[in-house]
């Protein structure tokens, strides 16, 4: 909810929808906090999830660690009646195998019902990654506090979040051309990339200092970010966007990967100033597995 009112300021109306009294009560206070008027007003309606998903209508609507709580059976009613009148759906589960098996499953279905994958895939075919042997998930880096340390009897001030999601939207969306799968090998002169991307599948590209401005960008690029890198809204210099041909040799090997580090702004919204303003309602479902100790969803919006 935090991050979705971030990414898209122009919602008005959020309802959230959660199962557990205890976290109704504790994420009202956290949201009571906010300075987004979408998260600090939101409606918190308690409701169990057992099939087919009973909400208001929204145009963006997303739903995080439920799907591994319900029954096999009803999982694809669940998704079916989310994607049911939704602009934009958001699907997050916990990066495991098991966890990627479902938003595998999920991303299947939301094609089928005629949405299009606006990230982390950058097409709508089979996923490249081999099922069984490797799995598609990401990671973000969260700042643990004192209490959090306590609490899970740890010892670094930070932990990464495993995650798998996939964002689906209702009709033609810009998406990203390719995304990074995996941490970026920067040595003297060259960077390594292996890429995601629309045309080729998997695939590694090497970028040398001698592309200028192609190397320059590898140098700054981060492990789940789009790939050309996007332009910037409202930039003094807007980042020429490369083609594929620019860090891509004539010959590029098809390889296999997981994906780790994703972003919301690039996940749901390639292009946020061309849709910020027509997300006005959203619903958040399984709220309880959204809030952590001490802080917001594990979902950055920094970019």
């Amino acid at each position: 909810m935090w991050a979705a009112a971030e990414v898209w300021p122009s919602i008005a109306e959020t309802t959230v929808l959660e199962q557990a009294p205890e976290a109704i009560s504790f994420g009202r206070r956290l949201a009571g906090r906010a300075d987004s008027p979408a998260v600090r007003d939101a409606r918190w309606r308690r409701t169990v999830i057992a099939g087919p998903v009973r909400r208001p209508a929204a145009d963006l609507v997303t739903m995080a660690y439920v799907l591994g709580e319900l029954p096999p059976q009803v999982r694809a009613d669940a998704v079916r009646s989310l994607a049911a009148g939704s602009g934009l759906v958001v699907l997050v589960e916990p990066g495991t195998p098991a966890g990627y098996e479902r938003i595998a499953a999920a991303r299947d279905l939301l094609i089928e019902l005629g949405l299009s994958v606006v990230a982390p895939c950058p097409h709508d075919r089979a996923c490249p990654v081999p099922r069984g042997q490797d799995w598609c998930h990401f990671a973000e880096r969260l700042n643990r506090t004192a209490l959090h340390r306590r609490i899970k009897v740890g010892t670094l001030g930070f932990e990464d979040e495993k995650f798998c999601y996939v964002a689906a939207a209702r009709g033609a969306r810009a998406r990203a051309a390719g995304r990074v799968v995996r941490r970026p090998v920067r040595r003297k002169g060259l960077v390594s990339l292996r890429l995601c991307t629309e045309a080729d599948g998997m695939a590694d590209a090497t970028v040398s200092k001698r592309q200028g401005e192609a190397y320059r960008a590898a140098r700054k690029t981060e492990w789940g970010a789009p790939w050309p890198p996007l332009p910037r809204g409202g930039a003094d210099r807007p980042v020429r966007v490369l083609r594929s041909k620019d860090v891509l040799g004539a010959h590029v090997p098809h390889q296999r990967g997981h994906l780790q580090h994703g972003k919301l702004a690039d996940v749901a919204d390639p292009h946020p100033a061309r849709d910020r303003d027509a997300v006005r309602r959203g619903v958040v479902a399984g709220a309880g597995e959204m809030v952590g100790a001490d802080h917001p969803p594990p979902v950055s919006c920094r970019d």
